[in-house]
């Protein structure tokens, strides 16, 4: 009997316009769509692509900003839902991956800090991984492969690059249309 007298109550209180339900009225409506697939194409075998860049002796980086020459490859992308016209990638922004200055940071012990790796786009522009606007000129999707062409280079991220491994990666994000 206490919880009907208790509802009755509180209707009537709202029907009296003694409680608001809202403190104020919108002003209007921001409605969100998307979708949600399958993996879209995949990079190289399994989601993994290696790139072996040849070595370069030290004295090509003598000097902080040097930068050795350019080695041409391509992001390899396929997949049975690599479909849709174009596709085009972007870059992970993490930073444990990605330096400030917007090259691949080494994670080699021994030539570290002193020498990074520097991807540059397929005219030889370079890319600045740090810029998170930055996306690839996309390329056609044909029979569920494309090629997207890039460039990397070794640059000197000090006067005295040390002699050793060079260890970079980054994640890619793939976009399709």
């Amino acid at each position: 009997m206490k919880n009907k007298s208790i509802i009755a109550m509180t209707l009537a209180a709202a029907a009296a316009g003694m409680i608001s339900s809202s403190a104020f009225a919108a002003d209007g409506v921001i409605n969100f769509t998307g979708e949600i697939k399958n993996a879209t194409c995949e990079v190289g075998t399994g989601g993994t692509q290696a790139i072996n860049m040849p070595a370069l002796a030290k004295g090509n980086l003598d000097v902080t900003g040097a930068t050795g020459p350019q080695y041409g490859f391509a992001v390899e992308l396929s997949g049975a839902d690599c479909t849709g016209t174009n596709v085009q990638i972007s870059f992970e922004q993490d930073p444990s991956t990605i330096d400030p200055d917007g090259t691949l940071v080494n994670t080699d012990a021994t030539t570290g800090s002193s020498v990074a790796v520097e991807l540059l786009d397929g005219t030889g522009t370079r890319i600045n991984l740090a810029d998170t606007t930055y996306k690839t000129t996309p390329v056609v999707i044909n029979n569920g492969q494309a090629k997207i062409p890039l460039r990397a280079r070794y640059k000197a991220k000090t006067d005295t690059v040390v002699a050793g491994p060079v260890i970079a990666s980054v994640g890619v994000l793939v976009e399709t249309n």
